[in-house]
């Protein structure tokens, strides 16, 4: 230990001596160390650009906190780690699991504060992952229950603003979903999916050629199977046959076995020929 403390400036030899710790003994404390020091070579790495070796060395430190945990189970600070590393991560409800059992195991009155200050924070992006998780399981009114009242306190998070439009659209509130989803590329205009699904609104009401630009936009950032057929849906219901027919076979030569495609085909191809 003295000499990981040492060498704590120089991450690498720190590394070292740590790996050597736990080959000596692998108790919950030298696992812990030996994670620190593999999370300290990362932000090292990173500091450098050397991103893709940084994330080798995190998800080993990850790995070691967890072994940490489990190797002790009222060892505290694993918990600690693991807690901010599931918030980053977007996991709130496992990061949520880990701070409860940190407070009920730790000793450190100033590190309970902070923790505790974490979790009501938590608390609604924990409502944000069940709500998300509710609505992609079909549960729609039950998803929005929990995410709506969010909305006041992260207007600009457009993850949010996407499941609910999600939501809206699934049940069939196509008007305020397309709402949700023109907030969502506002504010983040190169994520496709939610183009694809304001497209799809637009549709659903009729609005074809609206429909056609918000495609034409996202075509022009990503070749991708379903925007392409869903712009030849678009061009089918303006009556513009030709370019339905190149949409749709775009589509299909990135995708050649989905079976939406091919009827979408079929339907031109009648068009075509009366």
């Amino acid at each position: 230990i003295y000499l990981i403390n040492q060498y704590s400036e120089q991450p690498d030899y720190a590394l070292i001596f740590a790996l050597a710790l736990v080959a000596f003994e692998r108790t919950a404390r030298n696992l812990f160390v030996l994670a620190n020091c593999l999370e300290n070579v990362s932000i090292a790495l990173t500091k450098e650009n050397q991103e893709e070796k940084a994330a080798l060395y995190f998800e080993e430190s990850i790995k070691m906190y967890h072994e940490s945990s489990k190797a002790d189970s009222q060892f505290s600070l694993p918990l600690y780690k693991l807690g901010f590393y599931y918030k980053r991560v977007g996991q709130f409800i496992r990061a949520k699991d880990y701070w409860e059992r940190f407070i009920a195991s730790d000793q450190d009155d100033l590190r309970i504060q902070e923790v505790r200050e974490e979790l009501e924070e938590l608390e609604m992006l924990v409502d944000y992952e069940v709500g998300s998780s509710l609505v992609l399981n079909g549960e729609i009114d039950r998803g929005l229950d929990k995410l709506l009242p969010l909305v006041p306190y992260y207007p600009t998070w457009w993850n949010l603003l996407f499941v609910i439009g999600l939501a809206f659209r699934q049940n069939g509130d196509f008007q305020i979903a397309s709402d949700y989803f023109k907030n969502v590329f506002r504010l983040k205009p190169d994520q496709t999916e939610s183009i694809n699904e304001l497209a799809l609104c637009y549709i659903s009401m009729s609005r074809y050629q609206d429909a056609k630009d918000v495609l034409d936009a996202a075509v022009a950032l990503t070749n991708d199977a379903e925007v392409l057929a869903n712009r030849a849906v678009a061009n089918f219901y303006l009556e513009r046959y030709e370019s339905a027919m190149w949409d749709i076979n775009q589509s299909l030569k990135l995708n050649p076995d989905d079976q939406i495609a091919q009827t979408i085909k079929k339907e031109i191809e009648k068009a075509i020929a009366e």
